[in-house]
């Protein structure tokens, strides 16, 4: 009875997988190894202080009209958040930080989530968070909500 309810469950899972291939919702962009490409690019041009590679790493990563909105801003398009990501690494009081990913990628459909952290000159890590985001059609990132430091304990 076991293996028969272990078949069940391993035939419906395959079916599902190949009834959501057919529909488009996994592809591509939904490998694990292209997924996190992507987000190691658009972290890094947080890091990138070197205008040509920081523009080169969101053009990978970022769809042209992408939008990225954290507690602190919004910011439309990929030119916009090339100068907003600029802004982060050129501030004098930022100089030495550094935006890690610090999990791995959780994706499903064209959505995904991974954690951050933000860690001084020495390593220390100031704040932590949880990003959330949409790929386009090509696998870009068509947008990403940010979240600042842990989720709030229940009322």
């Amino acid at each position: 009875m076991k293996k028969a309810r272990m078949f069940c469950i391993a035939g419906a899972t395959m079916v599902a997988i190949m009834m959501c291939a057919q529909l488009g919702v996994v592809g591509a962009a939904d490998k694990a190894e292209d997924v996190v490409a992507i987000v190691d690019a658009y972290v890094g041009s947080w890091n990138e202080a070197d205008d040509a590679a920081r523009r080169s790493l969101l053009e990978t990563a970022w769809s042209d009209d992408g939008v990225y909105t954290d507690p602190s801003a919004e910011v439309k398009g990929r030119d916009a958040l090339f100068d907003h990501t600029g802004n982060f690494v050129s501030n004098p009081d930022m100089k030495g930080f550094s935006l890690e990913r610090v999990s791995g990628v959780d994706v499903h459909h064209k959505l995904l989530r991974f954690d951050w952290a933000l860690k001084s000159p020495d390593g220390n890590v100031v704040m932590a968070g949880v990003d959330f985001g949409v790929l386009d059609d090509d696998g870009r990132l068509a947008s990403i909500t940010g979240f600042f430091g842990p989720i709030p304990d229940k009322e």
